[in-house]
């Protein structure tokens, strides 16, 4: 009997052995898998290379799509944000535009698109020219530059720019004083509602400042 429970015991050490080895297999493959993860995100199981390179598709409906993919990834992966900035260059209006919003949806952390961003406040297009005003107050909105730029923008041809603008700027509070005087101006747009958004932001700056 008890040379039967000696054995008993024997398999049992043998099977918790195997089982805790196969189980440090099993964590290590997963850690291993986990730091590949950390290296390189991925979306829809295509790295940030992959997006990148569709970029020079013909199909600008993938183009798109490669920027929607890549806002997704972020701007912490590599080329990531100077490649989003390129597409502001692209023939289709379409494309600069959401190249604009995927930008803005990165904040802060697309900082380096900021001088391409302030180019495109003056495309032949003005969802292009809206896309970037709104793209830069998500990224950059105290800094001199911007504010001047935001300022300008509520001289631009389009009343749907410029509305867009002043809500920034009221937004902005008193963050957005350097652009006071554009906004008392705009009180004499030839626009209605422009003339409302800009009274809207005069009186919330001055209230905030107060």
């Amino acid at each position: 009997m008890s040379r039967i429970i000696v054995a008993l015991l024997s398999g049992v050490s043998v099977g918790l052995a195997i089982g805790l080895s196969a189980g440090s297999t099993s964590m290590l493959s997963a850690g291993l898998s986990l730091d590949r993860t950390k290296e390189e995100a991925v979306y829809r199981g295509r790295p940030a290379i992959f997006w990148i390179r569709q970029l020079k598709d013909r199909d600008s409906s993938l183009r798109q799509q490669a920027m929607w993919a890549l806002s997704r990834l972020g701007p912490k992966q590599e080329g990531v944000v100077t490649a989003l900035a390129e597409m502001l260059h692209d023939k289709s209006e379409g494309v600069r535009f959401d190249a604009a919003v995927n930008l803005g949806r990165m904040g802060p952390e697309a900082a380096s698109a900021a001088p391409l961003l302030l180019v495109a406040l003056h495309d032949e297009d003005q969802f292009v020219r809206l896309g970037a005003v709104c793209a830069l107050a998500s990224i950059w909105p105290d800094d001199d530059a911007v504010l001047t730029a935001l300022a300008a923008a509520l001289k631009d041809s389009s009343p749907m720019v410029r509305r867009r603008t002043l809500n920034i700027l009221a937004e902005l509070g008193p963050r957005a004083l350097a652009a006071l005087t554009a906004v008392s101006e705009a009180l004499k747009d030839g626009e209605p509602e422009v003339c409302q958004a800009a009274a809207d932001a005069l009186d919330k700056i001055k209230r905030r400042i107060d």
